[in-house]
């Protein structure tokens, strides 16, 4: 698989499962909804609001608000711990990297912005029936949106039937212990460039991901 195709999941579906493992801390999902009250509620009243917060939620690895979002299915929950470790170690990275190098540490992951602000005028919805599509144009599959009870909620179904979808949630936790370990590295002044770390990523993750 590659980094764009892995890159593209992570924007759309990188996030949590029921018992949401991050960084080796088991979260429950009674947890989860209590560290949810101290943030606001998503605005799922519309299928580009709630697709918006999704993305957004993903993108940062907040497992509490993805949950708020995600439809009641635990099987798509399991499904998506990987990415949601991923995310959450990618952002980890990215801001070990700042502190080391500044600005330019951003780019050490190599992937674009995935937050919801550059995401939005790339997406594309349509709706018909309670269902909805939502499409970007780099993205492995679109995420598709049911209306329950008067509010938009992502559906992952498809995702977890999909034999590139499940490959890429596989990967995604092995992909993370790259990333993670590579946080601690940049911690320690073990790389001298942006660039000198951002290679190290790459071919370890990739050496990960062909196992």
């Amino acid at each position: 698989m590659g980094r764009k195709q892995i890159m593209a999941s992570n924007v759309i579906i990188g996030v949590a499962t029921l018992m949401a493992v991050v960084g080796g801390v088991t979260v429950s999902l009674a947890e989860d909804r209590n560290a949810a009250k101290a943030e606001p509620a998503p605005d799922l009243s519309t299928a580009k609001s709630a697709t918006l917060a999704w993305i957004d939620a993903a993108w940062a690895g907040n497992a509490a608000v993805v949950h708020q979002v995600l439809v009641d299915d635990e099987q798509q929950r399991k499904f998506m711990a990987g990415p949601l470790r991923l995310n959450t170690a990618l952002r980890a990275l990215e801001s070990a990297a700042v502190k080391q190098f500044g600005e330019s540490g951003r780019q050490v992951t190599g992937y674009p912005d995935g937050s919801a602000t550059a995401m939005e005028k790339k997406l594309e919805i349509e709706e018909e029936d309670g269902r909805a599509t939502a499409s970007l144009e780099e993205a492995m599959m679109p995420l598709y949106l049911r209306r329950i009870d008067g509010q938009w909620r992502v559906d992952l179904s498809e995702w977890v039937r999909d034999p590139r979808a499940r490959r890429a949630s596989r990967t995604s936790g092995a992909a993370a212990k790259v990333a993670e370990d590579l946080a601690v590295e940049i911690g320690e002044g073990k790389f001298k460039t942006v660039e000198e770390a951002s290679a190290a990523f790459h071919e370890r993750r990739l050496a990960k991901v062909k196992k």
